[in-house]
């Protein structure tokens, strides 16, 4: 059953619930450091013990980091208008607090506009 929520706001299942979580630049939104680590609390409550939070995200080696309007943190304003919020590893590492991070793995994204850097993470819940 597919449902509407602000992430935000918590993820509305149960503790344990889930077996993985999986997001294709959805944390790569507007959402400051203190949103995504609140985002990433949720899906480990979410997840079972073994279950894997698998994510991937644009990151600070994309020839699109630091272009446009500055936004906080490591966000700029493309010229679609689109905020983007690029990752390091380090940020990578911070926003794994509590999960066994299996590994991180850069790839570049051809889709257009435009070629994309991106990360692929993969977390486990011990």
């Amino acid at each position: 059953m597919a449902k509407v929520h602000d992430a935000r706001e918590g993820i509305p299942v149960e503790d344990g619930a889930v077996d993985g979580v999986f997001s294709h630049m959805f944390f790569t939104m507007h959402l400051n450091e203190k949103e995504l680590s609140h985002i990433f609390h949720e899906c480990l409550r979410a997840l079972r013990s073994g279950g894997l939070n698998i994510y991937s995200v644009r990151n600070i080696n994309d020839p699109h980091y630091g272009e446009g309007v500055h936004h906080g943190e490591d966000m700029w304003e493309n010229s679609l208008k689109f905020v983007v919020h690029f990752f390091s590893l380090e940020k990578v590492e911070r926003l794994a607090k509590g999960y066994d991070l299996q590994y991180t793995r850069e790839f570049d994204d051809p889709s257009g506009p435009f070629v994309k850097k991106l990360y692929e993470v993969v977390l486990m819940k011990p």
